[in-house]
């Protein structure tokens, strides 16, 4: 299983957990990893209407970037029962880390600066980072995304161990 897989499979069975309920929650990943408020995050968040998977960084200039965003449509009803598949999520997790586009899939419709205080929020209507005109949040983000990977991969537990040993 490759590194991208098993974070992804981590992703979607926080996503369970958190979509249980109608109640608001955001899950904190990074924290799930030990790793401190201070460094990059991954959140999994389902908000009355609004859902996304975010990696990066909120607080400073380095930006974030969905990795997942919806919201519901019309008739209330997210593109997806509980988040994208755990192989699309994973396809796009290694498409930021390779430095690659892929297509943000949801009812969401954010533009360029959406959220971010340099303007480097990587969802747009169709494709993430601005068609990569910010080249230092791209390899921000795929360094981001790699940490994530990297740790997760070292991890002796399978990912349904790891959400179960932090609950």
């Amino acid at each position: 299983m490759n590194k991208y897989y098993k974070l992804a499979q981590l992703i979607k069975l926080c996503a369970r957990e958190i979509t249980k309920d109608d109640i608001a929650k955001t899950l904190n990943i990074h924290t799930i990893l030990g790793i401190h408020d201070d460094e990059p995050v991954l959140e999994v968040t389902d908000d009355s209407g609004h859902r996304n998977i975010l990696i990066g960084d909120v607080y400073t200039d380095n930006g974030y970037c969905y990795v997942y965003v919806d919201n519901t449509d019309k008739k209330g009803n997210f593109r997806y029962k509980c988040f994208p598949p755990i192989i699309a999520i994973a396809k796009r997790l290694q498409a930021i880390a390779e430095k690659d586009t892929f297509y943000v899939e949801g009812n969401a419709d954010y533009t360029d600066d959406v959220g971010a205080h340099d303007g480097t929020n990587c969802v747009m209507k169709s494709k993430w980072m601005h068609l990569k005109r910010h080249q230092k949040s791209v390899d921000y983000f795929a360094k981001t995304v790699e940490m994530f990977a990297d740790k997760v991969a070292k991890d002796p537990r399978s990912a349904k161990e790891i959400v179960a040993t932090n609950k």
